[in-house]
């Protein structure tokens, strides 16, 4: 059989005949599957990635079901999909597919292979209407993105190595078809730009790119990006005549943006944002103008570091929200200077700021009042002392960037490969193997800050999941290594993150949120740091703040196994919105994914009560009270910390609606 994947799903057999495979769950398990390693999965990961909202009786039941129907599809003697007891796998029936042919020609640069993969890819995997919960929807968009990643490196190295080869109409060909299917890849529409450029072809070439400027607007309403911009301006500004024309290469956008291993011998890329302005008079916005510009300009003179074009700087959407990573990404700078322009009385005044834009940390900042009522020529002349003193404020900051500690380095071998070994322990979840894989790390090299961040995080999970009698000293533990890796190395995100979340656990929220809010500003796209922020916000009293956090932590952590810890945030904030459905769904998966943790439990018991199912509530508070029938009520509910005592408490609410006192 023949099973096809890409732009829908298809299965046909050997004579080509369509086979129906009429559930969308069985083409979800079937495409899973076959993009699985060894084309197998546990039958309980299955349950939970294709029905999350249902309990774990019914969902297997649902699986059962399923295998049941596919067999039934399949009349050949080879198996479509066999089982057992634990797991379910992908049957010998199914002997070709699209995606395993792809993923045998990508990954070179050779041009037959670059030709069959754009014969192969006709349109992105499992396209058209979803077929699965969101799980699996998340893990399907995970698949696309790799896929047309895939397909976009390999066309561009076969298109470079056919330019190479003198090959240039074959390296077009390829290149129209991949800007077909990948309209936003600005890499292949400047090698496009460039073949034509280097073949005397400039007017066609200038042609070719704004035709793809108004299929961008016309179709996504975007504008090509930077990349793409720069290169349409330097093909114009080239003369027509020389046949050789080149664009110069531009390094890839954060090719090493991880400050621990960025060479300095790069020089930084300094971005000026536009200066807001703080009131509603139009001098104050003309006087913004002035100053980015000129400090633009100005900074543009020092030689010792690179200074973005305003055309980069001044692409940012001024209704949406700012977001750093995102920026670097695209731009790939360093270093970030923004200000304010402000109102004092009669006169004006600006704020100038300094950040590094990997961390978001303010490295300097500096107000100047004016000093005339012409703000306009003031402005001309406050620009130099701005870019006098930023200078060597960035010579200094780079300086001390050169003296930083490693993030994961350590001149200790031992340590570093027991490290190693404690991830592998965290992530199967031998928290115990791990905590002393970790603590040998500390132990052979004292200085190793991430060994004792990952020791902190790996004891305050331990003593939080489980609750055993000594949970409290545990937590005092992993506060005390939280620290210790915070004075070796005040820029690990994790130390930042955990003891935030220790602080908040133990009562402490407002000494917690500050080192919250450094775990995010110190990398964006850590989960972890999101789902603090989301308890601390539940803490707090800001449901609707905390469901924020919490779907940008699920977004950040798509396939992870801390979802189960994740999820109860969501659960409990729906259920204190009276969204008692969502809350009931969400609290369910969070205990198929943690069926220790007690808090999804809780949250699970009184979701149960909120819709009226008071007999599958009052099982989960009995077996609650067997495992901490030691505490009463208002201490177990309270091991979730509120910071106001008005706010209400569903938890207590529904352990004493069942006696529990």
């Amino acid at each position: 059989m023949k099973l096809k994947m890409f732009a829908g799903f298809d299965l046909t057999d050997d004579r080509r005949h369509r086979l129906d495979v009429a559930l969308k769950r069985g083409r979800a398990l079937i495409a899973y599957l076959a993009l699985k390693d060894g084309r197998r999965e546990s039958r309980e990961i299955l349950v939970d990635m294709l029905w999350p909202n249902r309990f774990k009786e019914q969902a297997q039941a649902s699986l059962r079901q399923v295998l049941f129907e596919l067999r039934k599809r399949c009349s050949q003697p080879a198996p479509l999909i066999s089982a057992t007891r634990t797991e379910v796998v992908l049957g010998p029936a199914i002997e070709e597919c699209d995606i395993w042919a792809f993923d045998a020609c990508t990954g070179t640069d050779e041009p037959a292979d670059a030709d069959r993969a754009l014969q192969l890819y006709t349109g992105p995997f499992l396209d058209g209407p979803a077929i699965g919960a969101e799980p699996f929807q998340d893990w399907v968009a995970i698949q696309q993105a790799r896929l047309e990643g895939q397909l976009e490196s390999t066309v561009i190295a076969a298109a470079v190595r056919c330019v190479d080869d003198g090959s240039d109409e074959r390296a077009g060909a390829m290149l129209e078809r991949l800007l077909q299917i990948s309209p936003m890849c600005w890499a292949a529409a400047v090698l496009l730009l460039e073949i034509d450029a280097r073949n005397g072809r400039v007017a066609e070439a200038l042609r070719k790119y704004e035709r793809h400027a108004r299929h961008l607007k016309l179709e996504f309403d975007m504008h090509p990006p930077p990349e793409l911009q720069d290169a349409y301006k330097t093909l114009k500004s080239a003369p027509v005549q020389d046949q050789r024309f080149r664009f110069p290469r531009r390094e890839e956008a954060f090719r090493e943006r991880d400050p621990w291993r960025k060479r300095s011998s790069e020089a930084p890329v300094i971005a000026v944002l536009p200066f807001r302005c703080l009131s509603d008079k139009q001098a104050g916005f003309e006087l913004a103008a002035a100053m980015c510009e000129d400090i633009t300009l100005m900074l543009s003179g020092c030689r010792w570091f690179r200074v973005l074009s305003r055309s980069a700087t001044h692409s940012v959407p001024s209704h949406e929200t700012f977001i750093i990573k995102d920026f670097v990404q695209k731009t790939g700078a360093d270093y970030l200077v923004y200000g304010a322009i402000s109102e004092r009385g009669p006169d004006w005044s600006v704020t100038v700021e300094l950040a590094d834009a990997t961390t978001g940390l303010i490295s300097w900042a500096k107000r100047y009042d004016a000093t005339s009522c012409e703000i306009i020529s003031w402005a001309r002349d406050v620009c130099p002392l701005i870019v006098a003193a930023l200078d060597p404020a960035l010579a200094d900051n780079e300086t001390r960037f050169s003296h930083k500690p490693a993030l994961s380095a350590t001149g200790c071998v031992d340590a570093y490969q027991n490290l190693v070994r404690g991830y592998k322990q965290f992530y199967c979840g031998n928290w115990s193997s791990a905590i002393s894989q970790f603590t040998a790390a500390t132990e052979q090299d004292d200085t190793y800050a991430h060994a004792h961040a990952m020791l902190a995080v790996t004891r305050y999970l331990d003593a939080q999941i489980n609750r055993k009698a000594d949970w409290r000293e545990q937590m005092l533990l992993a506060e005390k290594r939280a620290r210790r890796a915070l004075e070796i190395d005040p820029c690990e995100a994790k130390a930042c993150n955990i003891l935030g979340q220790i602080l908040d656990w133990q009562g402490q929220h407002i000494e917690s949120l500050d080192y919250l809010q450094r775990a995010v500003t110190l990398n964006p796209s850590f989960a972890w740091a999101s789902t603090g922020h989301s308890y601390h916000s539940l803490m707090m009293g800001e449901f609707d703040q905390a469901k924020s956090y919490i779907r940008t932590a699920l977004r950040l952590r798509i396939g992870d196994s801390g979802l189960g810890l994740c999820l109860p945030a969501r659960a409990l904030a729906d259920l204190h919105l009276g969204n008692h459905q969502d809350a009931l769904a969400t609290a369910h998966w969070a205990t198929r994914m943690q069926p220790d943790f007690w808090l999804g439990r809780q949250i699970l018991a009184a979701s149960l009560l909120s819709i009226g199912d008071e007999p599958a509530a009052m099982q989960i508070v009995e077996k609650l009270h067997q495992d901490y029938g030691d505490t009463d009520s208002k201490e177990f509910s309270g091991w979730f910390p509120y910071h106001d005592d008005d706010i209400e408490r569903p938890v207590l609410k529904t352990l004493r609606h069942f006696g529990w006192h």
